[in-house]
């Protein structure tokens, strides 16, 4: 029932703003600038305000695109896969409080921007094959009928991606600031400390700048 869907969150995700309110745990108003300013080391705060910037003015070329039907918190931990010997191979998705409206894009780099924000293992694989799981997507698109510009897929594909890599700061800063979520975000970080968490988020985002300079490309 359309009652039950949610509507498109897909521009607003991870922007200072948000990250302030949700991670950073600041009374409505502050801005967030100078808490990242004086938590992070100066190259992730750097490439933070870069990544705002560079999203924010993408932002609308997103919104310009047709909205689609999304599964709005589509992460791995929220798929589960079919036995190999399983008669039907299915894809299970669990979770669904967050179905509703989207965009192209939107629940691909969901699925990978999201693992960036957990183990260091699992960033690192991600950063190193995200061509391999775009060429994936763009092959299934596709064949699925849609004739679409390559460039768009990439485009949409990158903005979530990118949004995520933003948040690996908010995790930083929660983690560097003792909030009420520190314990959470540096177990699974996978580092054995909360001061080696905050060292692995803070060490990630310049790592992403690649992409976000791909992203204003296009």
């Amino acid at each position: 029932s359309a009652e039950f869907l949610v509507p498109n969150g897909t521009a607003t995700r991870f922007t200072l703003p948000n990250m302030a309110e949700g991670f950073m745990k600041l009374d409505p108003g502050v801005d967030p600038e100078p808490v990242m300013r004086s938590v992070l080391p100066e190259r992730t705060y750097r490439s933070v305000m870069r990544f705002d910037s560079i999203t924010s003015a993408a932002r609308p070329f997103l919104e310009s695109g047709a909205e689609i039907f999304s599964h709005g918190d589509c992460h791995p931990r929220n798929l589960f896969l079919s036995p190999e010997e399983a008669p039907k191979r299915e894809t299970v998705a669990v979770d669904l409080a967050g179905v509703g409206a989207g965009y192209l894009g939107t629940d691909i780099g969901t699925l990978l921007g999201s693992g960036m924000t957990w183990h260091i293992d699992e960033f690192r694989m991600i950063l190193s094959s995200e061509h391999l799981f775009f060429d994936a997507y763009l092959k299934g698109l596709l064949l699925g009928g849609w004739q679409g510009d390559r460039d768009v897929a990439r485009f949409n594909f990158l903005f979530p991606l990118c949004r995520y890599g933003m948040s690996t700061a908010g995790v930083a800063v929660a983690i560097g600031n003792h909030m009420p979520r520190r314990d959470f975000f540096a177990e699974r970080s996978g580092e054995e400390s909360p001061e080696e968490a905050f060292e692995s988020y803070t060490s990630r985002l310049p790592l992403l700048e690649p992409l976000a300079e791909e992203l204003e490309s296009l």
